[in-house]
């Protein structure tokens, strides 16, 4: 019996060594991202709580963990975060004195029971064969093999436990309304003129004002000049007015570009809303440009979306994960969002221009160095897919550590219970080794129900 039992743990020594293999094979994907010589963006949480409380107000009702990525020169920490502990290394921690003495005490009450050491040393291999951990490294190890594979296949990176257990806790991401609309997704459907005003010299103006503050609109003013930036003039003072849009003075003129609101906050006469509502018509919306006081056209937008980023802001929504937008574009609003990505729209917030100048703050230039958690090339959908899967994930492995710990506890039961009433017979190398698969199998198995 006692070569079984050797056996055995010869076996569960195999198993912990794959996990470790794992490890190794984790970290050299992790550091071929790092050592690529791609640009690189961090995955931060927000870490001044009052400001994060105005942020997530009304779209996240617990407290605020928001994350957002910016540009990193440096990822810090590579290894310490890799070979730092995780929930199967902290349970074998205390499982393992625990279990040696707990067999060291069924050795001595058989050898007390029984006066027969051969059967005592028998029953201490036993308990210490079944209060080894077979899954010990797998059962996390497993879990975050699968999120570097997802990691790779989207471009990022996820560094250890410690990545994982921080970047869970988030329950809001914040970006910019640019990487929700990319280029090609705000689409011009038409221009309607007024007054017979020079619309070439205006539009200049206005796409030099986009540029000057970004978001969406930017590409298409940019889509209309073909990107020639040494035309635009000079903008002085743009100015963000939430819910209306962005004023700026060119050459002595006051440039606007935004909604009928903010030509009417200027004196400004849009056309009725009969004329406008003849052109925005499923689903399009209009965009007003006005030069030196006077009405200069009207742009009719659509705003479509994409396939991969709906996709990953309702993945995030199901997850508990709401949305927080900075944007210069009035046309953007909590409504506009849910439509276009299929959203609830009490999980979406659009920030004033008075915390968007916050998020430009943290983004606007690139660190030096940030800790190696987590990290992308720089798509959002890839940081939206990564937070995704570490709130599942993070469940996943606790899963497989409780079920790992209930299979040496009850081990531990039984071989006393059979020591102490029927004597070890009645643990045959069959029942033993069904025991052991069938909880391998289990931790094995169980987590991979739900998918990251």
């Amino acid at each position: 019996a006692i070569h079984v039992y050797a056996a055995l743990a010869c076996a569960a020594l195999l198993l912990n060594t794959a996990g470790k293999l794992i490890l190794a094979r984790r970290i050299y994907l992790n550091f071929r991202f790092i050592a690529a010589p791609d640009r690189k963006q961090a995955v931060q949480i927000f870490d001044d709580h009052n400001t994060a409380l105005q942020m997530a107000e009304d779209c996240v009702l617990d407290t605020p963990v928001i994350a957002y990525q910016t540009r990193t020169e440096f990822l810090s920490r590579f290894l310490h975060n890799s070979y730092d502990a995780d929930p199967s290394d902290r349970s074998a921690r205390m499982m393992a004195p625990v279990s040696f003495l707990c067999s060291l005490a069924v050795c001595l009450v058989t050898l007390i029971l029984t006066k027969d050491a051969e059967q005592a040393v028998t029953a201490f291999a036993a308990a210490a064969c079944v209060s080894i951990p077979f899954t010990g490294t797998l059962s996390a190890g497993l879990p975050m093999r699968r999120l570097s594979k997802i990691g790779s296949r989207c471009g990022a990176m996820i560094v250890g436990y410690p990545a994982v257990e921080q970047f869970s806790a988030v329950n809001a991401v914040m970006v910019d309304a640019k990487d929700l609309f990319p280029r090609g997704t705000v689409i011009l459907n038409g221009i309607k003129t007024f007054a017979g005003q020079r619309i070439d010299q205006a539009i200049l103006d206005a796409t030099a004002l986009m540029c000057a503050v970004g978001g969406p609109l930017s590409d298409l003013f940019d889509q209309i000049i073909k990107s020639r930036h040494d035309i635009l003039p000079k903008i002085e003072q743009p100015v963000y007015e939430d819910d209306k849009g962005i004023t700026g003075w060119v050459s002595g003129r006051r440039i606007l570009v935004g909604s009928r609101s903010l030509m009417e906050a200027h004196s400004i006469e849009p056309p009725s809303r009969d004329y406008e509502a003849k052109y925005i018509q499923g689903g399009q919306r209009v965009i007003y440009l006005a030069s030196g006081g006077d009405l200069v056209a009207m742009f009719i937008l659509s705003y479509t979306s994409d396939r991969r980023r709906s996709l990953e802001l309702r993945r995030m929504e199901d997850n508990g994960i709401s949305l927080i937008v900075r944007t210069c574009d009035p046309n953007i609003t909590p409504a506009l969002l849910a439509e276009c990505f299929g959203l609830e729209e009490q999980s979406i917030r659009v920030l004033p221009e008075r915390l968007g100048s916050v998020y430009v703050e943290l983004t606007v230039s690139p660190r030096e160095e940030t800790p190696a958690l987590l990290a992308t090339k720089g798509r959002p959908t890839a940081m939206m897919r990564m937070l995704t899967a570490c709130v599942r994930q993070r469940g996943n492995i606790s899963i497989a550590v409780a079920l790992q710990s209930v299979s040496v506890v009850l081990g531990l039961l039984l071989v006393g219970f059979l020591t102490f009433y029927s004597g070890l017979r009645q643990l045959g190398t069959s029942s033993l080794l069904f025991y052991e698969l069938f909880w391998t199998a289990a931790v094995l198995f169980v987590p991979k129900l739900r998918k990251p």
